[in-house]
This record gives structure tokens, sequence and C-alpha cells, in this order.
């Protein structure tokens, strides 16, 4: 009897702490990002290490591109029935 409740806490242990090892959060404050052409922009990053966005201070959403590393304007994509966020064509600039 007591073998078996050890069983089930060691189980319940495993797949709480299995469930909440998937995904890292992103840092909760302002960071300032640097643009490939030194400017910088301050924003909030959002989500975890496999869906996350970045909110600029004037509140769009921006990504950065993975081929140009350029930060660009999100776009929400359709594909397979599935929505997610993309870079858009339109490079993100900043008005001070």
């Amino acid at each position: 009897m007591i073998l078996k409740i050890k069983f089930i806490f060691l189980i319940t242990i495993l797949c709480f702490f299995t469930k909440s090892s998937f995904a890292v959060p992103a840092f909760p404050g302002h960071i300032v990002f640097k643009k490939n052409d030194g400017t910088t922009f301050v924003g909030k990053q959002f989500g975890d290490e496999w869906f996350n966005w970045i909110e600029a201070e004037d509140g769009n959403i921006v990504l950065r591109d993975r081929e140009s590393h350029e930060f660009r304007y999100a776009e929400i994509v359709s594909f397979q029935g599935q929505r997610k966020l993309e870079p858009s064509e339109i490079k993100f600039s900043i008005e001070r």
C-alpha cells in the first residue's frame, strides 16, 4: 500500500515538473532593442521560446526576421488551418 502511494506521488510530481518545463516565459520588463542601422527602440517581449513577439512602445507588434535580422512589423499568416505571426515585408521604424 505504501509503495502504491509513493508511486502515485512520484508520477504526480513528474507530471507537474514535465509540464512546467516545456517553455520559459519572456522577461517581464522593458528591453532596449538595437536595430541593424544602430538605432534603438524600447519594447516589451511576450511569449516563450516557441511563440514570442515584441510590443514596441507605440503598441505595434514587431518580429525579428530570421534571414535579414531586421525588425519588421508582424502579420498574421494562416497555414494549414493554423494562424501564426510572421515578419511582414515592412521594416519597423519608430518616429521620434
